[in-house]
């Protein structure tokens, strides 16, 4: 076994402190979040109304004034029918079931 005592006399004192510069580096990383728009479609469904015209050509008679001018006059005679209403009474039939 080795004595506590003589490693400690192995090594060797330095007088002389060596200074070292000290770099000390600080990051700071800040994350904030920022919330982000997204552009999104909307589709919308409406009922449109469509107007239709329909074209339609119509011949439509249109009586016209004719100027005539008589040269004779034929007398005629004419008969004319005579309806004569009547009103007459059905008898009446009457049924009894007992």
């Amino acid at each position: 076994m080795v004595d506590v005592e003589e490693v400690l006399h192995a090594f060797t004192v330095v007088p002389k402190i060596v200074e070292v510069e000290k770099i000390v580096e600080k990051i700071i990383e800040r994350v904030v979040e920022v919330p982000q728009v997204v552009p999104v479609e909307r589709v919308v469904e409406k009922i449109v109304e469509v107007v239709k015209y329909q074209e339609v050509e119509k011949i439509v008679h249109v009586p016209v004034e004719v100027v005539k001018i008589v040269d004779r006059e034929v007398e005629k005679i004419v008969e004319i029918e005579r309806i004569v209403e009547k009103i007459v009474r059905v008898p009446e039939v009457v049924e009894r079931i007992v």
